[in-house]
C-alpha cells in the first residue's frame, strides 16, 4: 500500500515508511484514484474533512477538493444563511454586541458580524462606568477583560486613554515621599530601600526629568587588591558594580583577567 496509508496504519511518520522502504530497497507504490460513492459523499457532511480523510484512506487536500466539488458547506448552515434581512433586523446591527443580537435572531456570531460589515455599521462598544474604570487600577488587562467580558485590546486602549499603568506584574503607587529619593542614590540602592525593581525607579525617574546621579564612587584598598585574582563576574557581583567597570578598572591598572576555576 501507499507509504501514507501504511504509515496511518503502523502509526508511524510517512518520513519514517518511506526511509525504510529505500532502506529495503522496495519501490513506491502510486496512490491511485479514490472513487467516490454515495455513501462517501454523505460523509462529507457528517464529519469533519480530517476524520473523512482518515475513513477513507485519503488526503486531506482530496476530501476538501471532492467536498468543493458538490459546493457542499462544512457544516450545515443555519436558517438564517437563507433568509434575507429585514430592515428592522439590519436597524438592530450595532445596537448591541454581535452575540447578543445573534441570540435575538437565533443565527451565528459570524453571520451578524458579516452584515454589519457589509453595511459598513461600526460594531457595538459600551460606555466605560466609573466602576469599570475601578477595575484597570487593579487588575491586570487579561483579569479586567475576564471580569467586563470585553476584549484585551478594549482594555488596552482605555487604560491607554486615561493614561494608567500596566497592573502586570501589580503596580504600586508612587508617594511623594518616595519621589523624593529619586536622585539622591542610585537606582539600584533606591530600588533596595523601596522595595521596587531597578527598572520601575529608572522608569519614574525619567519621567520625572531627574537626572541621573552619577557619584564617583571611590576604590577602596581591598577592592583594588583583587581586581585581577577573581573572574570580572564575580567582582562584579561582590562589589556591586558592573561587569565594564571592573573590567576598565583592571585594563587601566594593566592587570590581566584571571584564569577560570
Amino acid at each position: 500500500m501507499p507509504d501514507r496509508l501504511l504509515a496511518l496504519k503502523l502509526s508511524r511518520t510517512r518520513i519514517a515508511v518511506m526511509s525504510r522502504r529505500v532502506l529495503l530497497d522496495i519501490p513506491a507504490k502510486i496512490e491511485g484514484y479514490h472513487r467516490w460513492r454515495p455513501e462517501d459523499d454523505a460523509l462529507l457532511v457528517q464529519r469533519p474533512d480530517r476524520h473523512t480523510a482518515q475513513l477513507l484512506g485519503i488526503s486531506l487536500q482530496a476530501v476538501a477538493h471532492r467536498r468543493h466539488q458538490l459546493n457542499i458547506i462544512r457544516r450545515p448552515p443555519t436558517a438564517r444563511r437563507f433568509q434575507k434581512w429585514t430592515p428592522e433586523e439590519d436597524a438592530l446591527l450595532g445596537t448591541a454586541p454581535d452575540a447578543e443580537i445573534a441570540r435575538r435572531l437565533k443565527c451565528a456570531d459570524g453571520t451578524v458580524a458579516q452584515r454589519r460589515a457589509k453595511l459598513n455599521i461600526v460594531a457595538f462598544v459600551p460606555n466605560w462606568t466609573p466602576q469599570e474604570d475601578a477595575l484597570l487600577k487593579q487588575f491586570s488587562d487579561a483579569e479586567t477583560s475576564r471580569r467586563l467580558d470585553r476584549t484585551q485590546a478594549a482594555v488596552r486602549k482605555r487604560r491607554r486613554k486615561l493614561g494608567l499603568p500596566l497592573i502586570d506584574p501589580a503596580f504600586v503607587w508612587w508617594k511623594p515621599e518616595e519621589d523624593k529619593l529619586l536622585g539622591t542614590e542610585s537606582d539600584r540602592e533606591i530600588a533596595r530601600k523601596l522595595g521596587r525593581s531597578r527598572l520601575s525607579v529608572s522608569q519614574r525617574r525619567l519621567k520625572l526629568g531627574i537626572k541621573f546621579p552619577n557619584p564617583r564612587r571611590p576604590w577602596p584598598e581591598d577592592e583594588l587588591a583583587l581586581l585581577g585574582t577573581l573572574p570580572d563576574a564575580v567582582l562584579a557581583k561582590r562589589f556591586d558594580r558592573p561587569e565594564s567597570v571592573i573590567r576598565s578598572k583592571r585594563l587601566k591598572l594593566g592587570r590581566d583577567l584571571a584564569p577560570p576555576f
